[in-house]
């Protein structure tokens, strides 16, 4: 737990009541609460939230993706194999992905931390080449 809320790990502020931001229940005062933005989870909503991220991690890691060559992504699993037509590609992220939750933005964030990746093990390689001839 954040230590600038300054509540009692597990508990709430000076014993007082809250409401759960996605369910509305309430909290009774000795349940552990999770601190959010914008209020507290109840620990149901919580491991659903947890289970979600791992859900959709989960999907990330089966829809695989590639860059097209003007743009754009293309997601290799929906895709058929023998896709000759350019209308029937599915792009990344694919409606699966999309239902999960997967937002253009997070997918944006996942292809730049690729390409990051890529570029630091060529860096890797290079220097690790340069070392081996010098």
């Amino acid at each position: 737990m954040p230590s600038d809320v300054g509540w009692p790990a597990g508990g709430t502020p000076a014993g007082e009541w809250q409401t759960c931001i996605k369910c509305h229940d309430e909290i009774w005062p000795s349940e552990q609460v999770y601190p959010k933005k914008f209020g507290v989870l109840c620990a149901v909503c919580e491991v659903e939230r947890v289970q979600a991220v791992e859900r959709l991690a989960a999907l990330i890691a089966q829809h695989d993706w590639d860059e097209q060559i003007f743009g754009g992504y293309l997601c290799l699993t929906c895709t058929p194999a023998d896709c000759d037509d350019p209308d029937e590609t599915v792009e990344w992220p694919c409606p699966p992905l999309r239902e999960a939750g997967l937002t253009n933005e997070q997918a944006t964030q996942i292809v730049r931390a690729h390409h990051e990746q890529v570029q630091a093990r060529a860096r890797a390689a290079r220097e690790a080449q340069a070392v081996s001839r010098g």
